[in-house]
């Protein structure tokens, strides 16, 4: 009898934690498809091929002003070292 007790309880919790996680996985796709932005990932720029950056482009016409925000992250510091 203690047995079919843990086997329920054990049933139960699977199916709690597998219907929370493909909850959460279709929440996620539909987030990712109602994004006011399009994201380009990986892109090359300048000589060398290590030079790649992420885009997070307005999916609005451009008509209306948005703000802009740029970050250049400078990996090995050379700006502090002056070379």
């Amino acid at each position: 009898m203690e047995r079919g007790w843990l086997v329920s309880i054990v049933s139960v919790t699977l199916f709690v934690f597998a219907t929370t996680f493909l909850v959460g996985v279709v929440a996620w796709q539909a987030g990712t498809e109602a994004l006011p932005f399009e994201i380009r990932e990986g892109l090359t720029y300048g000589p060398n091929e290590r030079n790649d950056l992420d885009l997070f482009l307005p999916k609005e016409d451009g008509k209306s002003l948005r703000p802009a925000v740029i970050v250049i992250h400078e990996r090995g510091g050379a700006e502090i070292r002056g070379s």
